[in-house]
């Protein structure tokens, strides 16, 4: 496939310069250049999250909290695999759980509502309805900030003491 540059079409099979899902290679607008297309040596675009790799100290508590309270679904996880894990999937992406009974996440001292450098994101459609949700499900969240102009988060922590920020700011 010859790389092209923004303003020249793209309409391959598909009849459009987007593929299946809306997708373009070329980025969220057409007029940007895809690493691929500046010398970045990419050779495979990228085409979506497939799975986080979380680090829990105790794996029932947190397969708990995902599948209960976030609803992720229990699929199966290879036998090949070595250690204690579990592996989830929803929203179109998937969470894998490695259990490590020496991980310690945010200690129960700190204060879990607040952003950590190392976290994940979730995004909803309802950051109001979602926050208010997870208070029902007894866990402990912290304050809506806006930090764009229409744009929210929180955050919360899963048992282990992962940090998760929750958004309503579109990608």
């Amino acid at each position: 496939m010859a790389i092209r540059g923004p303003l020249e079409s793209n309409q391959g099979d598909l009849g459009s310069p987007r593929g299946p899902n809306g997708f373009s290679p070329w980025g969220p607008d057409e007029d940007q250049w895809h690493p691929k297309a500046i010398g970045h040596g990419l050779q495979a675009m990228i085409l979506k999250l497939h799975h986080v790799a979380v680090p829990v100290s105790d794996l029932d508590s947190a397969i708990s909290f995902y599948s209960d309270v976030l609803g992720f679904h229990r699929i199966e996880r290879p036998d090949s695999l070595a250690g204690s894990g579990a592996w989830l999937q929803g929203y179109g992406f998937q969470i894998h759980l490695t259990e490590d009974r020496t991980f310690r996440g945010k200690k129960s001292t700190d204060n879990p509502t607040l952003p950590d450098s190392r976290h994940f994101c979730l995004f909803v459609d309802d950051i109001d309805g979602f926050r208010e949700y997870l208070i029902r499900r007894k866990v402990t969240v912290g304050e809506i900030m806006e930090i764009i102009v229409g744009g929210h988060q929180f955050f919360v922590c899963d048992p282990a003491g992962n940090v998760i920020e929750i958004t309503d700011i579109p990608l």
